[in-house]
């Protein structure tokens, strides 16, 4: 392990090298740091599955879903992405808090909250902290993808 492995931090993306044993390389994403015996702990969408650190790889590309917004000031009509996969309940809520702060500061209209599906703690979590915001007009899971909360602001 050592320096070999300094890259396995919660919230990292890697590929899961076929030599895994899970057949041909997958995406996904740090949930626990190596144990003593080396192994990790990875998101693969909703499942999690437990790797031999020497199996992963850093993936080196720009995240595309960020909680910060690219533009300057979005405006009214704006929607405002979160992704929270691999991120616990507490990390989860302190990011949705700061994205909020940050929609509300730059007249973003819409939130795109992306929970995943998984045992469902991180939506109702969510659902929760939206309820009680008196910031929130509405929210609803997404028709046609129940991994995605919608926030009407």
């Amino acid at each position: 392990m050592g320096e070999k492995n300094h890259f396995l931090e919660p919230g990292t993306e890697v590929r899961i090298l076929a030599e895994s044993g899970l057949g041909k390389a997958k995406l996904g994403v740090v949930v626990a740091a190596p144990d003593k015996r080396g192994f990790c702990t990875i998101a693969l969408g909703s499942m999690q599955v437990r790797v031999r650190s020497e199996h992963l790889e850093r993936v080196e590309r720009r995240r595309p879903k960020s909680e910060k917004p690219r533009a300057a000031s979005p405006g009214a009509g704006t929607t405002l992405r979160l992704d929270l996969h691999g991120m616990r309940k507490t990390e989860a809520l302190e990011a949705l808090e700061r994205l909020l702060d940050t929609a509300l500061r730059q007249g973003a209209s819409r939130l795109e909250i992306i929970h995943g599906l998984g045992t469902g703690t991180l939506r109702d979590a969510v659902h929760s902290y939206l309820r009680r915001s008196s910031h929130v007009q509405n929210f609803q899971l997404d028709v046609s993808n129940p991994g995605t909360t919608w926030a009407h602001l």
